[in-house]
Order: structure tokens, then C-alpha cells, then sequence
């Protein structure tokens, strides 16, 4: 089960055009493991955790029936005695680096319902994410997956200003820059475009490994079903080789399925039926009729051609082969004693 983190950090809600939200800064920040004896500790939002969540919304969105990150009153959806009535969806996230250290970090874009109208910005002042998180180090741990967004009027962080302050905290992010310059292993000078193209193309490639697995997915859906069909031809084959074997085809069919190797040393165990034909007395003298000698040379060649027939058929299926006029060489090569002569098989 995945360890869960509640109130990362409190965002003032104050909307950028297109109704985005600033929802989670860079930084570490207290919180506390959800159970049911809360745990605290310090969560990490770096450039890493801001890849994953990209990574993670790029892989819900492609589900058709996802609507978004729920946006609810006090983390009501988590309390089972609580509505947990949307005031909002946030399906599209974006991470955001400029100048403006007061931007930076994590942005959803609100689809606020009826409710949301009412209260966002106006009775909740405030909006607090839960999210899945990893075990770092200590009681350290990044975030890795947006859960969902509460909206609060009791910051879990006394001491943060609102957003809109545009100069808060610039020691703070100064020293976060350098810290992003580390990870991400940019040289010391690297202005904040370098930074931010960088974080770009680690979210990009979070983004491109989870489109690779969605392909590689269906590859192997695809190829699955090609392998299924072509097992699937070799059994009707198969079954039509050594129809005359089997007293119930369509169960010789399926265990041919679930297991050819089985299946087709037991057809080379069988023993092939030998036709016999009953001799007549004539009631006079009990001697044998004078066409009982051409009836058992009559029975004695139908032996034969089955049996060459069966030879036939199985050089053919073993070898993929479909014409009679290329498999009989091959097949009386292998057979020397059933092929002493050339009665053909029957076609």
C-alpha cells in the first residue's frame, strides 16, 4: 500500500487566468503520514517529486472516465461520515519555474462546480493537497502522486503569507535554486531557464516512458492474439491430420491447445487401426469363397494408403507444408517400409 501525506503546504487561492491554481511549492515542508496514529514528517517537493506527478496525471489522464483531481471541502472525501461533494475538478497540472520565485512549483487548472462558485476564494481561503509519497531517508519523504485538494480555512503553516506577496521568501528560494542546480546536475552558474528547461526535459521524459509502456502494452496484447490464432490454425490442423485417431475431435482439439508437445507425441503412440475382412465358408464344403483372396488384397491395400495418408498428413503439419506433391518425397524418405511400392495415397 502506498504511504499517504496530508497538508503538504497551504496555497492562497488565488486564481491565474484560465482558473489556475498554485497548489505546491518547491521546498520541504511538515506534514504527517495518514493512518490511524498520524505520523510527522518533512515532505520533499523537488524537482523530482514535480517530475512524478507529471508522470502520474499523464498516465490517469488517458483513462476516459477519469475527471480530474477532486477539489473538496476539509479533505471530506477521505472521512467517511463526510460529504465528499466536489466544489471542484483539476484535470490538467503543469509545473511552472520563472522569475517569480512566488509561482514556482506545482499549478492546477480548477473546473469548478455549483458549489465551487460559492465557496472558492470566498468562505475557503486556503487549499492543502494529499498525495502519495516514498520514503527518502529519516523521516524524510518526496511526493510521487497528487491524490486529491482540500479546500481549508486553517493552514496547516502558520507562518506562510499568501501567494499574491511577491516578496516572501527570496533567500529561501535563492538557496532552492542551488539546490536544483545539484540534482539536477547543472554547473553552479546555470541561470533559471537552464533549470527550468531541464526539469522540462525530465517531465518529458517521464511523460515519453509512460506513452513507451501504453505501447508496449498494446504490442504484447497484439501479439498475444496473433500467437493465439496461429495456435488455433495448427489445431484444426492438427485434428484434421488425425481425424481418424480420434473419437471426439473437438476434445482432441483442446488438448492440442493447452498442450502441443503432449498432444502430438501421443498421436505418434497410437497404433493404427488394421482393417480385417471375415472369411465366408461356403455352407457346401467350409472352403473359402473364390473372391475371399481379392477382398483381403482389397483390405490390405485401404491399410495402406491410410496409413501412407497419415504419414502424408503429418510431414505437412509438422513442416508447414501444403502441397501432396512436395510432402509424398518427404514423406516416403522417412517411411521407407510403407512406401515399398507406389500406391499413392488418396488425396
Amino acid at each position: 500500500m502506498k504511504n499517504r501525506a496530508y497538508y503538504v503546504c497551504n496555497r492562497a487561492m488565488v486564481p491565474e487566468e484560465g482558473g489556475w491554481y498554485h497548489i505546491t511549492p518547491f521546498g520541504e515542508f511538515p506534514g504527517f503520514l495518514g493512518g490511524a496514529e498520524p505520523k510527522p514528517i518533512t515532505q520533499v517537493c523537488d524537482a523530482e517529486a514535480m517530475a512524478l506527478m507529471m508522470s502520474a496525471w499523464q498516465r490517469q489522464r488517458q483513462s476516459p472516465d477519469w475527471p480530474g483531481y477532486l477539489v473538496s471541502r476539509e479533505h471530506f472525501a477521505h472521512q467517511p461520515d463526510q460529504s465528499s461533494e466536489a466544489a471542484a475538478w483539476a484535470p490538467e497540472l503543469k509545473v511552472v519555474l520563472d522569475g517569480d520565485p512566488a509561482r514556482a512549483g506545482l499549478w492546477a487548472r480548477y473546473e469548478k462546480t455549483d458549489l465551487g462558485e460559492q465557496i472558492i476564494g470566498t468562505r475557503y481561503k486556503y487549499a492543502t493537497v494529499v498525495a502519495n509519497v516514498e520514503h527518502i531517508d529519516t523521516d524524510r519523504y518526496r511526493l510521487v502522486e497528487l491524490v486529491d485538494i482540500g479546500l481549508t480555512n486553517k493552514p496547516q503553516l502558520k507562518t506562510l503569507v499568501p501567494a499574491q506577496n511577491r516578496d516572501r521568501h527570496i533567500e529561501e528560494d535563492s538557496d532552492m535554486l542551488d539546490k536544483l542546480r545539484t540534482l539536477l546536475g547543472l554547473a553552479g552558474n546555470a541561470g533559471e531557464d537552464a533549470v527550468l528547461a531541464q526539469i522540462g526535459t525530465v517531465v518529458n521524459r517521464a511523460t515519453e516512458a509512460a506513452t513507451l509502456q501504453t505501447q508496449l502494452a498494446a504490442v504484447t496484447v497484439e501479439r498475444d492474439e496473433l500467437s493465439t490464432a496461429a495456435l488455433n490454425r495448427e489445431a484444426d490442423a492438427f485434428v484434421e491430420a488425425h481425424g481418424d485417431a480420434f473419437t471426439e475431435p473437438d476434445k482432441a482439439r483442446v488438448f492440442f491447445v493447452a498442450n502441443r508437445a503432449a498432444a502430438e507425441e501421443m498421436v505418434g503412440l497410437l497404433k493404427t487401426p488394421q482393417e480385417t475382412t471375415k472369411r465366408v465358408l461356403n455352407r457346401g464344403d467350409g472352403s473359402t469363397p473364390k473372391d475371399a483372396g481379392a477382398a483381403d488384397e482389397a483390405a490390405l491395400v485401404a491399410n495402406r494408403q491410410r496409413e501412407q495418408r497419415q504419414a502424408l498428413n503429418r510431414v505437412k503439419l509438422e513442416r508447414g507444408i501444403t502441397s501432396n506433391m512436395i510432402a509424398w518425397p518427404i514423406a516416403r524418405s522417412e517411411n521407407p517400409e510403407l512406401f515399398n511400392n507406389e500406391t499413392p495415397a488418396a488425396e
